[in-house]
């Protein structure tokens, strides 16, 4: 999509890779994620590009509408569906206490229904991506867009790799064991939220080898989920 028909507009947000600004092509809002440069913490943009067209669309993923051709400057950039403005990050990132996970706010309070729902389109996102080859490598809370009902959107994909290995989908699994802690951290007691307990602990054994894969691990949730 070229550079011309676009009309940028404010600042949406931004990681290690890009800057994602509001914008319209041609009278439609879109969205439009501007590379850094050519080599960021997150890697190369093409290789973010490679990953992003691989995935395909996904109700729990956020998709790709075009990559931009023609920035003045030679910037990389990838154009998104613009998102409803219900939907919000679901997490914030690290912090130098928490190292590898997400940060909350401290009053934040889900039902176990929600959780279930965040958790299950969560694995459903990333065992379509295992089945594609693909990991996504950065699956955190806060690269989950949520509508406050459960229905998420996993986005970003700077970190992705094409592998099929086993082992690397494991850690995945774990990932999403680290989202549903977390969650249910900030979730009052009962047996929707204990039967999710359950299942993380499932996603987190320590003997990787006995970790569900990740499309089992959905269906465990699928069950759970309203």
């Amino acid at each position: 999509m070229a550079w011309q028909d676009l009309h940028l507009g404010e600042v949406l947000g931004q990681g290690a890779s890009g800057v994602i600004h509001r914008a319209t092509h041609r009278g439609q809002p879109i969205a439009v994620k501007l590379f850094k440069g050519q080599m960021t913490s997150d890697g190369s943009p093409y290789s973010e590009q490679a990953a992003w067209i691989a995935a395909g669309e996904h109700s729990h993923r956020i998709g790709l509408v075009g990559r931009l051709v023609g920035h003045p400057q030679g910037t990389e950039g990838l154009i998104m569906p613009l998102i409803p403005p219900q939907f919000r990050r679901l997490g914030d990132p690290p912090s130098f206490a928490t190292c590898s996970r997400d940060t909350f706010p401290a009053d934040l309070r889900l039902s176990s229904t929600r959780v279930a729902r965040i958790a299950f389109g969560f694995a459903l996102a990333l065992a379509d991506l295992h089945g594609r080859g693909l990991l996504h490598g950065d699956a955190y809370a806060h690269n989950v867009l949520e509508d406050g009902e459960g229905h998420g959107l996993l986005g970003d994909f700077g970190a992705a790799t094409f592998s099929t290995d086993l082992g690397l989908q494991a850690v995945e699994v774990r990932a999403l064991a680290c989202l549903l802690d977390d969650l249910l951290a900030h979730t009052e007691a009962d047996h929707l939220a204990e039967a999710l307990r359950d299942i993380q602990r499932t996603c987190d054994d320590p003997q990787v080898t006995r970790r569900p894969t990740m499309a089992a691990a959905a269906n465990l949730l699928r069950g759970l989920t309203p």
